[in-house]
């Protein structure tokens, strides 16, 4: 998709990665290893290394008259735990913190 983008636009003004899902729902440490692993892959990893995958694009956008924003979407549990879901708010809780440290690199 990436190189759809490049060839066709030669840029990206507007981000936005929005995934989440909640593989286990109840006591944390009832949580198998392929559900902790899809959790993180798809939360975490996923947005990271999207935003990394079009990192490049982003930045031609600001020579050309773009935004370059990116709008990561987060969850109220990231900052607010709820005991069922308590891993899934610990991977948005990961996802805000990695946000805070990348916004200087991505300006």
């Amino acid at each position: 998709m990436v190189k759809k983008i490049t060839d066709a636009h030669g840029r990206l003004d507007v981000l936005v990665p929005n995934a989440g899902i909640a593989t286990h729902i109840g006591p944390q440490l009832d949580i198998g290893e392929e559900e902790y692993d899809a959790l993180w892959n798809l939360n975490v990893k996923s947005t990271f290394f999207l935003i990394k995958e079009c990192h490049e694009l982003l930045s031609a956008s600001r020579g050309k008259g773009g935004s370059a924003n990116v709008c990561v979407i987060s969850s109220t549990d990231g900052f607010i735990p709820f005991p069922l879901v308590g891993l899934y708010g610990a991977t948005k809780a990961a996802l805000n913190n990695i946000i805070k440290f990348l916004s200087g690199e991505l300006m």
